[in-house]
């Protein structure tokens, strides 16, 4: 397993157990994932598989982010 692998099992482990948290328990935002997400990107050397799980994971973090605004919509509307 590459560092570059292993830097994106760390970011997916961490991101599933955020989205697991209600959205104001979570320690850290879902744009510092996207920024580190985006920086293994820049890389310039991620493989096609590699690829694939930074997409997932941008998409998760983009459903999470799009959850929470609902959530807190919700909230503010009652």
């Amino acid at each position: 397993m590459t560092l570059l692998d292993q830097e994106i099992a760390h970011i997916t482990h961490a991101v599933r157990s955020s989205v697991c948290r209600d959205a104001g328990a979570s320690i850290l935002p879902a744009g510092y994932w996207r920024q580190r997400l985006y920086r293994l990107l820049d890389s310039g050397h991620v493989t096609k598989a590699q690829l694939c799980a930074i997409d997932a994971l941008l998409l998760e973090l983009d459903t999470w982010e799009a959850q929470s605004h609902d959530r807190q919509d919700s909230l503010g509307n009652t």
